[in-house]
């Protein structure tokens, strides 16, 4: 599976690099191909990662129940927490990742290094989960002096200046970022 991983990653790297060398048109990989490529393979080796133990070992069948049911209000935590943003597909990511957390874990003493690999990818996983409901963006498309109202901020376009390096040309933007008609901050992406 980390391979596969691997094998994503270095087609979307190498791909727009080969289309241009041998069609001249340029294109840029980015978020798009790797959550439609990552994150479904993601879900079912952490779902097969959580449910694997329970079908083969009649032992671990029965210890599920409190593990399920933390793993369930722990979800559910989140879900509520995070409620404007909530997707389905990650709830499920997060419950599946605290079930393998917690019984990776009570599995600790008796081998070490398998328990600890899981509890670590459970962790990873939920913590990626998190991170992708809370963020959120935004694409426009502005000339100088126009604004926009995001999360009641006003972000107004105020200059885009050129700039020629050593061997790379780069553009930034200037925005202000104002708060009940106040100037709070300036930031300046490239």
């Amino acid at each position: 599976v980390l391979i596969f991983f691997a094998t994503v990653v270095i087609v979307g790297t190498i791909y727009p690099m080969a289309l241009e060398l041998f069609t001249g048109e340029k294109i840029s990989v980015g978020a798009p191909y790797y959550n439609a490529i990552i994150a479904p393979t993601s879900l079912l080796l952490v779902l097969l990662c959580a449910l694997y133990p329970i079908l083969i070992n009649k032992v671990r069948k029965k210890n599920i129940s409190w593990k399920l049911s933390v793993s369930l209000v722990f979800g559910l935590l989140v879900g509520y927490v995070l409620w404007s943003v909530l997707n389905w597909f990650y709830l499920i990511i997060i419950i599946a990742s605290t079930y393998l957390l917690l019984d990776s874990a009570s599995y600790l003493e008796k081998n070490k290094s398998m328990s600890l690999g899981h509890m670590g990818f459970a962790m990873l996983v939920i913590a990626i989960s998190i991170n992708s409901m809370s963020q959120f963006e935004v694409e426009r498309t502005m000339k100088i002096g126009d604004k926009e109202e995001i999360v009641g901020m006003s972000v107004e376009l105020k200059n885009i200046e050129y700039f020629k390096g050593p061997n790379y040309f780069s553009r930034q933007a200037q925005f202000g970022v104002y708060e009940n008609k106040k100037l709070i901050s300036t930031i300046k992406p490239e």
